[in-house]
């Protein structure tokens, strides 16, 4: 009999598939306090059950995580540790994590591979899509990597492999489990989900969880972000910025508008104008992101006197505007890297 991840359950459907192997609904409780509040993921280890619902249990569920081998973590030189997790049929993800400060930020991967082929991500161009990730693995990765590292993760962002919007029931599940009280509690303040434009489920999503959301733009027309970025084929910009308004903003909350700049491409003031043109009705931040150079793409970085540029025209228009420095390039664990190489041996075929 294939056993459940409990990992891939709300509270409430675990409460349910426990009185459906006839135990009572309080050892769904306890099972539930000990992996969300003690981290414990092995029944053997759950101290307050009784060695027959163990048994039982051991029949049924699994609590299995995404394996960490040290061969997979690598170290970049700013500090950033880069993971490559293996799931229990053998697939690889990756995970990224990133300190400053106090806080500790991973990120999480929705998928193995991806389908939308943006032109400047290697995630896409070089591995393609090979299957979407169960809710085990995608918090498992949280989990995994916190139990390697011995340390509490503060906060999580989705950007790493996938759309996590084209995985939606997954991704519920995992907010649900994030955010509630019962299990992870986290801030919806300390969870972000990057999105490729994933129109029609977008507001829904953001109002009923209240997390911060970033919204992959990266070109302000639709010729362009059509050419590198296929889909806005099927959800252009009108109906993404219609999506966009949608979103219930409250006190100082923002959508974060990321905008990879890419030399002669997308980096002149035209597109800036172009840029607060559609902007101008929603409450944006912009996060101004240098290319990271991938294998499958020819373009360069812009210059940091045309970044300084194109940065003083959005502020003048009385935008905020931040400019991310990657962590980890020289792991290749920076935006758009993420293509399952150990520093710079491929894990896959090329």
């Amino acid at each position: 009999m294939l056993k459940k991840n409990i990992l891939n359950f709300t509270l409430a459907a675990w409460e349910k598939a426990v009185e459906e192997i006839k135990l009572p609904r309080f050892r769904a409780t306890q099972v539930w306090d000990w992996i969300y509040n003690k981290r414990v993921f092995t029944f053997a280890d759950m101290s307050n059950i009784s060695l027959a619902t163990k048994e039982e249990l051991e029949k049924h569920f699994c609590i299995d995580l995404p394996l960490i081998d040290d061969k997979n973590v690598a170290s970049s030189a700013d500090g950033s540790q880069k993971f490559l997790l293996t799931t229990t049929d053998g697939a690889v993800i990756e995970s990224m994590v990133m300190y400053a400060n106090d806080r500790v930020t991973i990120c999480l991967s929705s998928m193995v591979g991806c389908p939308l082929r943006c032109a400047f991500c290697a995630t896409g161009t070089e591995i393609g899509f090979v299957r979407m990730l169960d809710a085990c693995e995608i918090i498992g990765q949280l989990f995994a990597v916190e139990k390697y590292l011995k340390n509490k993760v503060t906060s999580i962002v989705f950007m790493g492999m996938g759309e996590p919007l084209l995985n939606l029931a997954n991704t519920k599940i995992v907010l649900e489990n994030l955010l509630s009280p019962n299990a992870c509690a986290y801030s919806r303040n300390a969870i972000t989900l990057s999105t490729a434009g994933i129109a029609p489920v977008i507001a829904p999503l953001i109002n009923k969880y209240r997390i911060r959301l970033a919204v992959s733009l990266h070109f302000p027309t639709d010729a362009q972000r059509s050419q590198y970025m296929p889909v806005n084929c099927t959800h252009g910009l009108k109906e993404l910025f219609t999506a966009l308004k949608q979103v219930k903003l409250e006190g100082n909350d923002y959508i974060t508008i990321e905008y990879i700049m890419l030399k002669d491409i997308n980096d002149s003031l035209d597109h800036a104008r172009a840029l607060v043109k559609i902007c101008s009705h929603i409450k944006v931040k912009f996060n101004l992101i240098p290319y990271n150079k991938i294998a499958s793409f020819e373009g360069e970085p812009s210059s940091q006197k045309t970044i300084d540029a194109f940065t003083a025209f959005l502020l003048a228009k009385g935008f905020r505007v931040s400019m991310r420095h990657s962590r980890g390039t020289d792991i290749s664990g920076g935006c758009g890297q993420f293509a399952l190489k150990k520093d710079t041996h491929t894990i896959i075929d090329d």
